[in-house]
């Protein structure tokens, strides 16, 4: 993690990646990076950004 201000909240990442809380969820279960303390869920713009562009690969590649 690069600093505290990468960190954004659950709505912020919903808003930012324009998606449903369900399909966040859903990421979380996959392994998408989070940090929890407690109730609080937090995510690190920098991990989610790259676990995204590692699915997206590895989808492609179980196409091919």
């Amino acid at each position: 993690m690069a600093n505290d201000e990468q960190l954004i909240t659950l709505q912020q990442l919903l808003k930012w990646l324009q998606t449903s809380d369900v399909t966040v969820a859903t990421w979380r279960a996959k392994g998408m990076p989070h940090i929890k303390m407690g109730k609080v869920v937090r995510f690190d713009r920098g991990e989610v950004m790259s676990w995204l562009r590692d699915q997206s690969a590895a989808k492609q590649e179980s196409v091919v």
